[in-house]
């Protein structure tokens, strides 16, 4: 079944022209790939010039640290995919990444089988995503479901990465409607939480292409700001508290230097 070019939002940076490049090269449309989503790139900011876009809670209790700016990016760029998608009423989308490549065996047409096979075993209304993209070891954490689909059972352990998925018009109603970031882009246990279901297809159609640098790390340590001051001095109470039930219950096999 072909896939309509508009349900297909390609995410990249404008100035990554190269990697769009490299996309058409490896087979995808020409057509989908240059109609691609500007990504929201906050690489240069930091990490308090992001908490405008932040659902604070979900943030340092959630994951025990801050995103990174760029991590707060990658998130809203997803959502502006959904918005996207949404806009357009599309019964089934697809979202890439542009580090995205096929694994070996496998060309656009057989997304286009995919998809298919997505539209007849699963309604659009209800809210579903379909990995496309998953390791081998991820999928000891779902369970066979029918044909090519396996259900995500979160908890058996967590899948990441969001290079490639087929998602829901019922899903996109839900991921459009947070008006925050509340969770990384490719966290899918969390966003299993909001009723959502995950399926992995099987075998993974994708892989990301790792001979390309990730923009979620390049300036990962610039962007890591400071905690504002009232989430600081919780955190800082909460270590003492750690290191001194830590202190009093090992203090036994603690050795005093000064008796040798």
């Amino acid at each position: 079944m072909e896939i309509p070019f508009t349900s297909v939002k390609v995410i990249s940076i404008d100035e990554d022209v190269d990697r769009r490049e490299r996309l058409i090269s490896a087979g995808f449309p020409g057509e989908i790939v240059m109609s691609y989503l500007p990504a929201i790139d906050f690489r240069d900011r930091t990490y308090s010039q992001t908490l405008d876009f932040l659902n604070i809670k979900f943030g340092p209790y959630r994951y025990g640290r801050v995103l990174s700016a760029s991590e707060v990016g990658c998130a809203l760029s997803h959502k502006k995919a959904y918005r996207s998608l949404g806009s357009l009423s599309v019964d089934l989308g697809l979202i890439l990444e542009d580090d995205v490549n096929f694994n070996i065996g496998y060309s656009w047409r057989t997304v286009e089988n995919a998809y298919g096979e997505v539209l007849n075993e699963l309604s659009s209304h209800e809210p579903f995503v379909v990995h496309l993209g998953c390791n081998r070891w991820e999928f000891q954490n779902a369970r066979r479901f029918n044909g090519n689909l396996c259900i995500y059972e979160p908890e058996k352990g967590s899948i990441w990465n969001a290079h490639a998925y087929f998602v829901s018009r019922g899903a996109i109603t839900i991921l459009r409607s947070q008006e925050r970031v509340e969770n990384l882009a490719d966290d899918w246990s969390s966003i299993s939480e909001t009723g959502i279901k995950i399926y992995l297809f099987d075998p993974g159609i994708f892989r990301q292409d790792r001979s390309l640098e990730s923009r979620l790390t390049r300036f990962m340590k610039v962007n890591r700001a400071p905690l504002p001051s009232r989430f600081a001095s919780k955190f800082k109470y909460c270590a003492k508290k750690r290191i001194l039930k830590f202190a009093k219950q090992y203090q036994s096999r603690f050795i005093d230097f000064k008796d040798f």
